[in-house]
């Protein structure tokens, strides 16, 4: 059973700041990368909760190895869209999924196959720097309490689950 392998970068940003979050993989390339920026209430110690709509964002640029992914970083906001619609399941409802959570699902195809990586997979370590400048929030509340986190997911679709009802076991397949 196919089961894939995500690793999470998340870090928490005033909702003024400049976004910036250097991604560090010991796995090699991702298959899939998944971008959001959400809001985080700490008022009394409460739990993270999404609010009625994520932050949509306009502007996202991606540096590997310190070289530019240009055929992201190029995008405007309606080309992400469309970007995260053609990646997404074809029933699902992208529309009110862009409003309520304004993530960006890329594909390791979006980003050319990551050219400017020049380790071997599973052995380098794959860097990926990813600054958003320019996001639309709706539940703009102000407030010198008030977050923003960004959070990265890493998705490698080259694992599974295998074995029988006493033994199972969570593994890389090699191609």
């Amino acid at each position: 059973m196919e089961f894939p392998k995500t690793i999470k970068f998340s870090q928490t940003f005033q909702q003024d700041a400049e976004f910036k979050l250097n991604c560090r993989s010991s796995l090699g390339t991702p298959d899939y990368i998944y971008i959001q920026i959400r809001n985080k209430w700490t008022d009394h110690d409460s739990p993270y909760r999404m609010g009625d709509g994520g932050c949509t964002i306009n502007n996202l640029v991606l540096e590997c190895d310190m070289q530019p992914v240009k055929s992201i970083n190029e995008l405007d906001s309606q080309m992400l869209y469309s970007l995260t619609r053609r990646n997404s399941h074809p029933y699902a409802d992208h529309r009110s999924n862009f409003q309520k959570f304004g993530g960006i699902l890329l594909t390791r195809e979006d980003c050319l196959n990551f050219p400017m990586f020049l380790g071997e997979e599973r052995v380098d370590p794959f860097n990926l720097d990813i600054t958003i400048s320019d996001i639309e929030n709706p539940t703009d509340f102000g407030g010198d309490d008030y977050n923003l986190v960004m959070e990265v997911f890493f998705l490698f679709q080259n694992y599974s689950l295998k074995g029988d009802a006493n033994r199972m076991r969570y593994w890389q397949e090699l191609n």
